[in-house]
């Protein structure tokens, strides 16, 4: 950078602003899945592979729940004074695991866009995902597309046969 100084010296009240600033404050304190409750408002979360953008259990999936059930402390981004990062304490089988979010993209991939409101299960399956190496937007999308196929019998053969449908979690879940 060609003059530090000047860069911090503009910087520093920049900052400070946002550390006062309620809606930084509200997503330093809820992550990205703060921004569940807002889209849902707006009509644009999506939900059931996005043929709607309203959820009716968005209140159970979004910031303020997920920071009351799961979050065991927050996280930051090398040198961000945000945080807005989630570490999450759950039950995998019998094993309790740690693991980082679930973020906003995985809560509407893995839960409002499948109809599912429970945050337990999204977190799992986020878990799960992570594990296997395998992106939680992209298996949500395909796991929501193929509820729909399956809701307008669109799947042939074997498939049709598997019942995937919007809203089913795994058996002793609690909430759907």
């Amino acid at each position: 950078m060609y003059d530090i100084e000047r860069f911090d010296e503009n910087i520093r009240p920049i900052l400070e602003a946002a550390k006062k600033d309620q809606e930084m404050i509200d997503y330093r304190l809820y992550g990205t899945p703060s921004l569940v409750h807002t889209l849902n408002e707006l009509g644009m979360l999506p939900t059931r592979n996005f043929q709607t953008g309203i959820f009716d259990g968005a209140e159970k999936i979004g910031g303020e729940h997920m920071r009351e059930k799961l979050v065991s402390r927050d996280s930051a981004c090398f040198t961000c004074g945000v945080a807005c990062g989630k570490v999450s304490s759950i039950r995998y089988g019998r094993e309790a695991v740690v693991t980082e979010g679930p973020e906003y993209e995985t809560i509407y991939a893995l839960g409002s866009n499948c109809g599912i409101s429970n945050i337990h299960s999204i977190a799992v399956s986020d878990y799960v995902c992570d594990k296997m190496g395998m992106d939680t937007m992209t298996t949500g999308n395909v796991i929501a597309f193929l509820m729909e196929c399956h809701e307008r019998s669109l799947l042939k053969d074997r498939l049709q046969d598997f019942k995937v449908r919007f809203r089913r979690v795994c058996e002793g879940s609690g909430d759907h």
